[in-house]
């Protein structure tokens, strides 16, 4: 089985062929593993409980789970009068546009703002 969090992604392969989630493979069978997140987020996954890296072949030895969530990053509260309301960082870099980190001085150091 494979799950994806919301803003982000899986894909599963067996000999280039997409795999649907809870599809049957076999001992020794080769999956090709990639994943990802919408712009913004930082994704993580595991594979039977380990973090694994997107791109990674597995040989089935068993039974497989896969796990993907995305957390967001980058982001600044705005308090918009009534609540504080999260917000990212874009800047037009003049042919389009770049997400940035906000890191806030603690008075001794940058530290990142999430």
């Amino acid at each position: 089985t494979f799950t994806a969090a919301a803003h982000s992604w899986v894909s599963v392969k067996k000999n280039g062929t997409p795999l649907a989630s809870g599809a049957t493979v076999y001992y020794g069978d080769v999956l090709n593993i990639t994943f990802g997140a919408d712009a913004g987020y930082e994704v993580t996954a595991t594979l039977n409980g380990l973090a694994i890296q997107s791109g990674i072949n597995h040989t089935v030895t068993g039974d497989v789970s896969i796990a993907v969530t995305s957390e967001a990053k980058g982001l600044v509260y705005i308090d918009n009068g009534s609540e504080f309301e999260a917000a990212q960082i874009f800047i037009d870099n003049g042919s389009g546009w770049e997400q940035y980190i906000a890191y806030i001085d603690n008075g001794t150091e940058f530290e990142l703002y999430t």
